[in-house]
């Protein structure tokens, strides 16, 4: 072999040269890809041109793999931007809504104009007419609020909570009939002791632009409702209104803003339109015939003649019982009368349902438009007089079975307990039930009820009135009333 630097001739597998020493490397297989430098030996970094010892050119070797450059993170940088924009937004969003009490000059300018933009392009301009259909009422509506009040206003706050909550409890209370109904015109109210408690007003066909609700407490109002597109709700203290509610679309968005005790025009407005269409519509139902009472427990507890809006009549008691029902879901006073106990209705036995006792045909009439929105076919019509001399005759003689009882109507029901106590000669302070029972040749008024004692009942009457009194609260006609007290 020869040395690839001085030229001579070596012996084969030499190390060193013995005339130039130069060190001779054997090239291994195992290297071949591995270039290196033809003169001085040193291996070579893939891909040089000169070698970085000696200088020598190289020629570059088939079969070298050269080591490609380390790739870059393209996806880095956008991962980077997507974060610092969402962080700029969520901060954005943060002092839009006051979530941070950050005083910064520009920030504090930009989202008090902002919401004085939105102030004036919402719900400012609302009195206006909106010339569509009102909605459904929207109970119990709330969403997510803004509100131009103070941070420190927590008054308005719990006041508007405990009214919302007293306005619950009322539409709880009168789907538990509760409370005595009324009608006039299109519109209800609800009252406690002739006090009102609830006041509704539909929209009457697109006659009005909202449907209107309004709530009191003690006789004064203390919320109301106006549902149409928008949604308006009112919150008032002590005859101030303390807080108008507003949603711009309340199907679509539950988005409210809440503008408390307010100067601006448009509050005091609102403020004054409320409390003025409550006093008038607070004024005609009062001078109504119709609020004669129509409630959902019906107080008139005798069998005196009146006037019935007849709905419904059938022999089979069932159907009769199930009409009665239907009437009662929509809001009447419903009553089942069989024809044979009154001298002026049918003199062949049928079940008849009414949608309430009306002592005077004019609050019949009165009443008879509403009732026709339900019932097209009804009717009023007078009673007569209650033809039956006793409705259990010898209640004083016997034990009486409740199976008796199944085809008697509340009326009749209640009629049978004082039949106990005026056939003792008792008083009565209801005038209805004096006059019933004045009509019956038996009895022989004497003692007033205040004088009057359970002791002259025997033992028949003891335990027949006690299953009359059972009765009467395992069917829902009597709560929270004495059985001594007839």
């Amino acid at each position: 072999m020869e040395c690839p630097v001085c030229g001579r001739t070596i012996q084969n597998n030499t190390k060193f040269c013995k005339y130039c020493g130069n060190a001779l490397i054997k090239a291994h297989p195992k290297q071949s890809n591995t270039q290196l430098c033809p003169l001085c030996g040193t291996s070579l970094k893939p891909g040089i041109s000169f070698c970085t010892q000696c200088g020598t050119p190289v020629i570059q070797k088939e079969g070298v793999i050269e080591e490609h450059p380390k790739r870059r993170n393209h996806f880095l940088p956008i991962v980077i931007l997507f974060f610092l924009l969402s962080a700029s937004l969520l901060f954005y969003i943060s002092l839009k809504k006051g979530l941070i009490p950050i005083n910064i000059p520009f920030f504090s300018d930009y989202t008090t104009q902002n919401s004085q933009a939105d102030d004036e392009s919402g719900a400012k301009g609302e009195l206006s007419d909106h010339g569509e259909e009102a909605a459904t009422a929207y109970s119990d509506y709330s969403g997510e609020a803004s509100s131009n009040s103070t941070d420190g206003d927590n008054h308005t706050e719990d006041v508007s909570s405990s009214i919302m909550g007293s306005r619950t409890t009322i539409d709880k209370e009168i789907e538990l009939g509760k409370y005595t109904l009324s009608y006039f015109g299109h519109n209800t109210v609800y009252t406690n002791h002739d006090v009102p408690v609830a006041l509704f007003c539909p929209d009457e066909q697109g006659q009005n632009e909202y449907k209107r609700s309004y709530y009191y407490m003690n006789g004064e109002l203390i919320f109301s409702e106006y549902a149409g597109d928008d949604l308006h709700q009112f919150f008032f203290d002590q005859g101030e209104l303390i807080r108008w509610a507003y949603y711009s679309n309340p199907i679509v968005d539950s988005t409210v803003t809440n503008y408390d005790s307010e100067n601006t025009e448009p509050y005091m407005k609102w403020e004054e339109q409320v409390l003025e269409e409550s006093d008038e519509l607070l004024g005609e139902w009062e001078t109504s015939a119709a609020a004669t009472s129509v409630s959902h427990v019906n107080h008139n507890d005798s069998l005196s003649p009146f006037y019935g809006i007849w709905i419904f009549a059938s022999e089979d008691r069932d159907e009769a019982e199930n009409r009665k029902k239907d009437a009662i879901s929509k809001g009447f006073a419903a009553e089942i009368l069989v024809t044979t106990d009154w001298s002026n209705l049918n003199d062949q036995k049928w079940f008849v349902v009414t949608t309430g006792i009306y002592q005077n045909e004019k609050a019949a009439k009165d009443e008879l438009n509403h009732v026709l929105d339900s019932y097209p076919d009804a009717y009023i019509k007078y009673t007569g007089n209650f033809v039956q001399d006793y409705i259990i005759s010898d209640s004083d003689k016997r034990y009486i079975e409740t199976s008796e009882l199944v085809d008697l109507s509340r009326m009749e029901v209640r009629t049978a307990i004082n039949e106990l106590y005026a056939r003792h000669g008792r008083k009565f302070n209801d005038q209805s039930i004096q006059s019933y029972f004045d009509s019956k040749s038996w009895y022989k008024p004497q003692i007033d009820p205040d004088d009057f004692s359970d002791d002259v009942f025997n033992d028949f009457e003891i335990r027949n009135k006690e299953i009359l009194v059972e009765w009467e609260i395992d069917h829902g006609w009597r709560e929270g009333k004495s059985a001594n007290n007839p």
